[in-house]
C-alpha cells in the first residue's frame, strides 16, 4: 500500500500492513489499520480514570484502500478517488468522506481493553431525535442476570443507515506472531452508514448515555474549531530542519508523535510510555523522554517535581507512577540527568526543593543500595526488566553506576557549602575509580560486576557520563560492542550473538527475546548520539545506518509516523509496542545532536 506524509511538501513510500494512530491528549486514541486488521488492540478507545475501554473496532468504506496519508493533524485512507479523513478530538472522532457514493461499514468491539470474555455481550441500537445511539451492556456471564458495565456510542450526521447486525470472527496476524492471546475475537458489524458524495459523521462515547449525548452535541457544534486547533498544533514552527527529506520527515513525525503521547489524565500531566498498551506513566520512560522535551522548548517541571515527590524510603521510585510492584534502579539517575540539562531554568527556591528531595534519596541509596561504593539493584530493576533463563541483571550494573555518578554530580552542583560539595565529589570519584578497576578489562566494559556479557548498556554509560573512561578506552569498548552486537540493518542486539540466550527473532509476549536479542530503537538512538560525540568520522557508517533504519520504520512500517518499541535483531521490522514514547524522544534528541554538528 502507498504511504504518503504531507507537511509543507510530501514524501511517499510503500508498506505491507500500515496502520495509524491519532490521540486527543486526554488519554484516548484512534488506532486503525489502513487495510486489514492486524491486532485486537486496533480501534477507538474511551479513557475513564486511566482505564481504557474499546468502543469502535473499525470504520471503513466497503472496498479496499490503496493509499494512507499522514497529514499530521489527521489521517486519510484513499480508495481510487474516494477519501476517508479521520480527526481525533477531545470530544470524539470526526469522520469525513469525500467523492464516494455507497456505504461505510461500522464494526464494534466494545469492552474494557483486557476483557476478552465472549459471554454476555449485548448491543442495542436506537434513535433519539437526531442522534443514533448504540448501547452496549456487558453481563458477567451468558445468563444475562448480573450486569458488569455499560458503554455508549452516539453518532450524529447520518443521513441514512442500514442495520448489519452481524457477529464476525476476526483473526489478527500480529497477535499470532507475538503469541498474544486471544489471537482472534468476534466483532460486531453494527451498521452500514450511507454516504452520498461528501459526508461528515460524528462519533462520541462515554460510559453513560447522558455524557455521550452531551459530547456528541458539542462535537457537532465545535468540530471546525477543534480540527483547526489540532492543525495549528501539528504545524508549529520547528527549531531545526534537514535537507534530507527522509530524515526531516522522520523528525517531524517523531516530534508530533511525542506530543501525541503527552497527555493530561485525571489532572496529571505526563507522557504515556506507549500505545496501545503502555497507557501509563512509566517513570524511567518519562525521564528518558525529558531531554527531547527540553530541546523542543516544552516545560517539564511538572513531571520532574511529580517524580521527585514519589521517591520511596529506599531512595528509589516505583517503575510506574503512582505505584507498581517493581522498583526502578535508574529512574532517579535519568531524572537528575534531565534536571542537569535545564538547571538554569529553575528558581533558587525550586533548586533548593530539588536538593532536599535528592539529598534524602542519596542517604537512602547509600544505606540500602550501595555495597563497596557500587550502586546495587535487584532483579528486574534496570531497564532490562524481564527474566528469562535466570537473566534478570541483579547486582552492580554498568549504566546504574554511571547514573549514580550523575546523581552525585547534580548534588554537588546544588550544594551551597564546600563541605557538602566535597562529600558528593568524593562519592562520584570513588565510584568512578571502582568502575575503572572492576569493570574495564582488555578493552571491554563489563555489563555488571563479574559479568562480561557484551550488551549495549555501555552506550548508556557513555551517554550520561563519558568521563568514566578515556577516549581511547571508550573506542575499544564501542568497537567491542559493534563486533558482538551490530545488526546489519542498523542497530544493536541487546545481547551478544554468541550468548546462549541470544534470539534473532522477536518472540513476543513470552519475553524470551525482549532483552536477549531484540534491538530497541531508543537504545540505538542513544548509541548513535554517543558515537557522534566520541568520533563521528570513525563511526559514520553505524550512525548513518541507525538513522536510516529508524527513519524507514517511522515513515513506512507499523503505525506510520510513530517509532515502535523494537525490532528483531536479524532484520528491520516494526515490533513490540507500536508507538513508544522514548523511541520518538531519543530520535528527536539524535536529530538535535546531528543538527548541532551541521
Amino acid at each position: 500500500m502507498k504511504v504518503v506524509h504531507r507537511y509543507d511538501n510530501s514524501i511517499y513510500g510503500s508498506s505491507e500492513e500500515p496502520s495509524f494512530i491519532l490521540t486527543n491528549r486526554k488519554g484516548e486514541l484512534l488506532f486503525l489499520p489502513a487495510g486489514k486488521a492486524t491486532t485486537k488492540f486496533q480501534g477507538a478507545y474511551f479513557n475513564e480514570g486511566n482505564e481504557l475501554s474499546k468502543i469502535i473496532n473499525n470504520i471503513r468504506l466497503i472496498q479496499e484502500a490503496d493509499e494512507v496519508r499522514n497529514n499530521f493533524s489527521n489521517f486519510e485512507r484513499a480508495y481510487h478517488g474516494a477519501v476517508e479523513r479521520f480527526h481525533m478530538t477531545e470530544l470524539g472522532v470526526v469522520y469525513d468522506v469525500e467523492n464516494y457514493w455507497g456505504f461505510s461499514q461500522l464494526s464494534l468491539d466494545m469492552r474494557k481493553i483486557y476483557d476478552f470474555s465472549d459471554q454476555g455481550r449485548i448491543y442495542k441500537t436506537y434513535a433519539e431525535k437526531d442522534s443514533l445511539i448504540i448501547e452496549y451492556t456487558k453481563f458477567k456471564d451468558a445468563t444475562l442476570k448480573k450486569k458488569d458495565y455499560s458503554l455508549f456510542l452516539v453518532i450524529k450526521g447520518i443521513k441514512t443507515y442500514e442495520k448489519a447486525d452481524l457477529w464476525r470472527k476476526e483473526s489478527y496476524s500480529y497477535d499470532i506472531s507475538r503469541r498474544s492471546n486471544p489471537p482472534e475475537l468476534y466483532v460486531y458489524d453494527a451498521l452500514r452508514l450511507g454516504v452520498d458524495g461528501n459526508s461528515r459523521i460524528y462519533f462520541a462515547w462515554h460510559n453513560t448515555k447522558k455524557e455521550a449525548l452531551k459530547k456528541a452535541k458539542r462535537l457537532q457544534q465545535e468540530a471546525n474549531k477543534l480540527i483547526s486547533q489540532k492543525a495549528e498544533e501539528a504545524k508549529k514552527a520547528t527549531s531545526i530542519s534537514f535537507d534530507d527529506s527522509l530524515i526531516n520527515f522522520s523528525y517531524l513525525c517523531s516530534r508530533n508523535a511525542l506530543l501525541s503521547l503527552n497527555v493530561n489524565v485525571n489532572k496529571v500531566k505526563g507522557i504515556y510510555a506507549g500505545l496501545p498498551w503502555f497507557f501509563q506513566f512509566w517513570v524511567r520512560d518519562e525521564a528518558i523522554c525529558l531531554p527531547a522535551m527540553i530541546k523542543e522548548g516544552h516545560d517539564v517541571k511538572d513531571i520532574i517535581f511529580r517524580h521527585l515527590s514519589n521517591i520511596g524510603r529506599e531512595g528509589m521510585m516505583h517503575n510506574q507512577f503512582p505505584k507498581s510492584d517493581l522498583k526502578s534502579a535508574d529512574s532517579l539517575g535519568w531524572l537528575c540527568h534531565s534536571i542537569s540539562l535545564t538547571l538554569d531554568n529553575f528558581s533558587a527556591k525550586e533548586k533548593e526543593m530539588i536538593r532536599e528531595k535528592i539529598s534524602v534519596a542519596v542517604k537512602a541509596l547509600l544505606k540500602y543500595s550501595t555495597i563497596n561504593d557500587l550502586a546495587i539493584s535487584k532483579a528486574k530493576e534496570t531497564w532490562m526488566d524481564t527474566d528469562y533463563g535466570n537473566d534478570a541483571r541483579e547486582g552492580a550494573r554498568i549504566e546504574i553506576q554511571a547514573l549514580r555518578i550523575i546523581i552525585y554530580g547534580l548534588m554537588e552542583k546544588l550544594s551551597s557549602n564546600e563541605l557538602d560539595k566535597s562529600f558528593y565529589r568524593n562519592l562520584a570519584y570513588q565510584l568512578c575509580q571502582k568502575v575503572r578497576a572492576d569493570f574495564y578489562k582488555n578493552g571491554v566494559l563489563a555489563d555488571g560486576f563479574g559479568d562480561f556479557t557484551v550488551r549495549p548498556n555501555c552506550f548508556i554509560a557513555y551517554h550520561v557520563f563519558p568521563g568514566m573512561l578515556q577516549k581511547e578506552e571508550w573506542e575499544k569498548v564501542f568497537d567491542s560492542a559493534i563486533e558482538h552486537l551490530w545488526c546489519d540493518f542498523g542497530g544493536f542486539s541487546t545481547i551478544s550473538f554468541d550468548s546462549r540466550l541470544y534470539c534473532p527473532e522477536y518472540t513476543g509476549e513470552d519475553n524470551k527475546s525482549y532483552h536477549r536479542g531484540d534491538s530497541w530503537f531508543y537504545l540505538n538512538h542513544l548509541a548513535a548520539i554517543s558515537m557522534l560525540r566520541l568520533d563521528r568520522e570513525k563511526y559514520k557508517q553505524q550512525i548513518t545506518k541507525i538513522l536510516e533504519a529508524s527513519a524507514k520504520e517511522i515513515l513506512f512500517l507499523g503505525a506510520i509516523s510513530f517509532n515502535a518499541e523494537l525490532t528483531s535483531a536479524n532484520r528491520l521490522k516494526s515490533e513490540g509496542c507500536m508507538a513508544q514514547a522514548w523511541s520518538s524522544a531519543t530520535f528527536i534528541e539524535l536529530c538535535h545532536e546531528l543538527n548541532s554538528y551541521h
